[in-house]
């Protein structure tokens, strides 16, 4: 567990992240292409994925954004509770809100 993600403006590279935690975890190859196929074709500004945030651009709106989903996921890992996931459901209302 990685208590600070790193962070890339590259798509490439952050598809490979997402290939390497999915192979290390012994996720299907189906799932990885459906992740793959996710961030080239619908991924536009940010996303998190185990311990890697990627952004178009350095923006800190959504380094911040980011910063909170892998701080939820942290918590989840270190309570064993699942009621760390309101955290993500918030943080994605209020990018719904604010323009």
């Amino acid at each position: 567990m990685c208590w600070i993600p790193k962070v890339t403006t590259s798509k490439d590279e952050f598809i490979e992240h997402i290939c390497k935690v999915c192979e290390a975890k012994d996720i299907g190859e189906e799932i990885i292409e459906d992740w793959v196929w996710h961030v080239w074709d619908n991924l536009y500004q940010a996303h998190y994925f185990y311990g890697m945030i990627y952004v178009c651009e350095l923006r800190p709106y959504f380094l911040l954004h980011e910063l909170v989903h892998h701080i939820a996921q942290l918590l989840r890992k270190m309570t064993h509770s699942k009621k760390w996931y309101s955290l993500d459901y918030i943080i994605d209302t209020v990018d719904k809100v604010i323009p």
